[in-house]
């Protein structure tokens, strides 16, 4: 029979069992509260990086709400002080009008306006055709580049093959 010597019977004293030598490491209670209290202060600093970045996403968010109300203030300002130009020299161009045709203000205002109307008129149709020319262009050179990559690849086209089946 074994003879075995009396231990202390509380559990932080028997730390040798758990693999500590001669009182150099902690007792796995010291060990778990330490875990604890490095777990709780790895909560604090993760509490406060979150808290840090939702700040700064806060605050890109009020700067960027301030410089799109500054941008569309700016643009109000802008669009009045066109319109406010255009508005001055249309009068000019009905009163220099008015003029022309004797002090009747009506011819003035009326061919003045026709005039201005026509102007409009005439631009936005220039626009039109150029913006449908361009891409027309455009799209003729891109069916024209895919036709010319299929000679390439296949000997042959999409418009070479539609031909030879017409004639069969």
């Amino acid at each position: 029979m074994e003879h075995h010597t009396p231990k202390s019977a509380a559990p932080e004293a028997t730390s040798e069992r758990l693999g500590a030598h001669n009182g150099d490491a902690q007792s796995p209670m010291d060990a778990f509260r330490d875990a604890g209290e490095k777990l709780v202060e790895l909560k604090s600093y993760v509490s406060y990086y979150v808290a840090a970045k939702a700040d700064q996403l806060k605050t890109t968010v009020r700067n960027l709400v301030l410089y799109a109300g500054l941008g569309v203030v700016g643009l109000f300002i802008a669009a009045t002080a066109i319109i406010m130009g255009v508005a001055i020299f249309c009068l000019g161009f009905a009163y220099t009008l008015t003029a022309a045709f004797g002090g009747r203000a009506w011819a003035g205002f009326l061919v003045a306006g026709f005039v201005i109307v026509a102007l409009i008129a005439a631009g936005a149709f220039v626009g039109y055709l150029m913006v449908t020319r361009s891409a027309r262009k455009r799209m003729v050179e891109k069916y024209e580049q895919l036709q010319h990559q299929q000679r390439l690849e296949f000997g042959n086209d999409v418009c070479l093959r539609a031909e030879e089946a017409g004639r069969d």
